[in-house]
């Protein structure tokens, strides 16, 4: 008998009845995520998102002496605690079982340990609800992600994941491969020696494949035995390292220029995903469907807006004709400037603060107080005269954002390991100083709008609003194409133009 704990309303992870009588629990020897517990060490374990506590009962049962569980949602904890007379307590009543609510690789980074076997059961049941996460940034399989786990491996340490059909199976044996090249293993060849894949269906159809990566290569005698645990239960190996059969050793038949052809010429997007673009779940090349369906009309929208203005509207401007073209074009690049910077950096301090709901809570606080400083503090810079120095607002924003990249890196990675009111601190200190300056364009704005055409302010407002729309999709689309830090680099670009309308207009206007 089996509980499930939802996630989201889609995601779900079982909870099994357990009265502590481990032999009663026999039966999940046979499932294919206790088929790493068959052959080599087990002692120490470390379960990146033990869930319902499925992958506890595994090391349990498979006679571990030391079992980590990372578990990012405290809700899931919570859950288990509440129900622990059913599920017989294994987070709270076992000396070997020690469970910690943190984001899984921000506690690796902090921890020196290493384990005999690190493992990732993925937790949503059905590939088909994979669609609504194709666009969620995740952290735990990106080709980092693999290098920290085999770093964190004893010498004969295994990684082993469990994923849900083809499609993120061969994206994760592909970045695999790539971790292991980047880790020290000289070529493709090679790397394919620490691999093996067993299919987890007992029939034809591919269905939670298990990936093992081992840090040293495998040997013959270890494959020999493989072959026959699998044979015995009834499992298909998909690739064992010195087999020279099946799809994936045709992915690696010929080296590196094999798989660049296979990653260049499949129909899906099976490169690795990175740090920079942590989009696992999409296999769509180029720009999916479901953004250009958002994209195109709200930018269509957007670009009709800007053209009524330019060619229309302006000729009601009669103070000054280039107030037209400001309008259009400075409100509308403020929008998509400012939601290119605040997703980005929400994302680029997920793996630094490690618990998404504060995170979010963190940014946009100090986004949206710094911010509205900023607005406050532009009507005493503006006073009665708009000085030309106000002009070089959106270009400091640039320079910031532009040294902001390096800047990013160096503090997530050497603080790290501070308590998460410091790295709280760290990430409001990020923040205010730009959020402050962001917030001082958009009033200047409109007190130019209100000496000159106060009529068109509340189309500013439309402009702009209808440009955050289409910033916020965007940045979606470059981080899938490029990445996050690109996309930082874009909103410097974009800033860089709000200050163009600035120069252009602030001298006609005299109001310096």
């Amino acid at each position: 008998m089996r509980k499930w704990i939802y996630i989201d309303g889609g995601a779900g992870t079982p909870m099994l009845r357990f009265d502590g009588n481990l032999r009663k629990l026999d039966y999940l020897k046979k499932d294919i995520g206790f088929f790493p517990y068959l052959w080599g060490e087990t002692d120490e374990v470390l379960i990146i998102g033990p869930g319902g506590g499925i992958d506890v009962l595994f090391a349990l049962i498979g006679g571990s002496n030391k079992v980590i569980g990372v578990e990012v949602n405290p809700g899931i904890v919570r859950v288990m605690h509440k129900f622990s007379k059913f599920n017989g307590g294994i987070y709270e009543d076992y000396d070997n079982v020690q469970i910690v609510v943190d984001e899984g690789r921000r506690f690796m980074r902090a921890s020196n340990d290493k384990f005999d076997l690190l493992y990732l059961s993925l937790v949503y049941t059905q590939s088909a609800e994979l669609k609504g996460y194709s666009f969620t940034e995740n952290y735990v399989f990106t080709r980092e992600a693999f290098g920290e786990y085999l770093a964190h491996l004893k010498p004969n340490g295994r990684l082993v994941i469990i994923f849900h059909d083809i499609y993120d199976l061969t994206k994760g044996f592909i970045t695999a491969l790539k971790a292991l090249q980047e880790s020290g293993v000289k070529n493709i060849q090679e790397a394919s020696s620490h691999i093996i894949v067993i299919n987890g269906s007992r029939n034809d159809t591919i269905f939670r494949p298990l990936l093992v990566v081992k840090k040293s290569p495998f040997t013959s005698q270890e494959i020999k035995k493989i072959s026959k645990l699998a044979l015995k239960l009834e499992f298909t190996p998909l690739f064992l390292p010195y087999w020279k059969r099946g799809e994936f050793y045709a992915i690696i038949s010929k080296g590196e220029e094999s798989l660049q052809g296979f990653i260049s010429y499949t129909s899906a997007r099976v490169a690795p995903a990175t740090d920079n673009s942590p989009f696992f779940y999409q296999f769509d090349k180029g720009v999916p469907l479901e953004l250009k369906v958002l994209l195109y009309p709200i930018s269509f929208l957007l670009l009709s807006m800007i053209f009524w203005i330019v060619i229309w509207e302006r000729k009601r401007i009669k103070e000054n004709t280039r107030l037209g073209t400001f309008l259009a074009v400075y409100f509308s690049v403020l929008g998509i400037g400012y939601m290119l910077i605040e997703v980005s950096l929400i994302e680029k301090s997920l793996l630094f603060l490690g618990y998404p709901s504060l995170l979010l809570s963190v940014v946009l606080f100090s986004l949206l107080l710094s911010s509205g400083l900023g607005s406050l503090l532009s009507e005493r810079l503006i006073g009665k005269e708009i000085s030309k120095k106000i002009v070089l607002v959106p270009l400091g924003i640039s320079v910031i954002i532009i040294f902001y990249i390096p800047l990013l890196s160096f503090l997530f990675d050497h603080f790290l390991t501070m308590s998460i009111l410091l790295r709280s601190l760290i990430v409001m200190g990020v923040v205010f100083p730009v959020g402050f300056l962001m917030g001082i364009p958009f009033p200047v704005g409109l007190q130019i709008l209100r000496r000159y055409s106060p009529q068109h302010i509340p189309i500013a407002y439309a402009v702009n609003g209808v440009a955050s729309v289409v910033g916020s999709i965007v940045v979606l689309v470059i981080a899938l194409l490029f990445g996050f830090t690109q996309a930082l680099l874009l909103s410097a670009g974009v800033y860089l133009i709000a200050w163009l309308p600035l120069l252009y207009i602030v001298p006609d206007l005299s109001l310096s």
